[in-house]
């Protein structure tokens, strides 16, 4: 048994959305994350699936488990609630809010909200932990204490729901988030 993941290494986003049957995308990219700069390359044992490197800081690799790419290596993948942090983050990486919205519906039997919660609050960005409330309401989870622990870090600034999309739309105080995607529309494309 060999690891291939070179020390902090952690897979996730991009490449944990299809890994961790989470989304809609096509395994075939996705990102790693490394505590140093490095050149994209193709993942430990495979032919096809290439990925791209994001450089992140040490306190901000956990959430992992292993993951076996061929019967003698194994790599480190981001777990389900990481990947979910992962692209709540950086949602560029993996198509998007709304793409990480249909990840989380897929899921959403799955996925533990407490765990989701203190992933997002130990990450302690404030668009993860914004994004994280609107979408744990959007979906109607039953976890009023985990709302209230996000709710008791939302700063004054407003950030944007979807990177991808227009920076247009009503703005919602609860989250402090330009809504360019309308819950509604959220909850009518994961249900497709």
């Amino acid at each position: 048994m060999r690891s291939r993941a070179p020390s902090g290494l952690l897979s996730g986003s991009g490449s944990g959305l299809p890994n961790r049957s989470v989304g809609t995308r096509s395994p075939v990219e996705g990102l790693a994350f490394s505590l140093r700069q490095r050149s994209a390359g193709l993942a430990a044992g495979s032919r096809s699936w290439q990925h791209d490197y994001v450089r992140c800081k040490p306190e901000h690799l956990f959430g992992a488990t292993e993951h076996w790419v061929t019967k003698t290596d194994k790599v480190q993948v981001s777990d389900l609630e990481r990947t979910i942090v992962d692209g709540l983050k950086q949602s560029e990486y993996c198509g998007g809010f709304t793409e990480v919205a249909k990840g989380f519906w897929m899921r959403r039997d799955d996925i533990d909200p407490g765990k989701l919660v203190d992933y997002s609050l130990r990450l302690d960005v404030g668009v993860v932990i914004r994004r994280l409330g609107f979408l744990l309401e959007t979906f109607e989870v039953d976890a009023p204490r985990a709302l209230e622990r996000l709710q008791e870090k939302i700063t004054a600034t407003y950030a944007i729901l979807d990177p991808l999309l227009p920076d247009e739309g009503k703005f919602t105080a609860r989250w402090r988030l330009r809504l360019n995607v309308e819950p509604d529309e959220l909850v009518s494309i994961v249900r497709t």
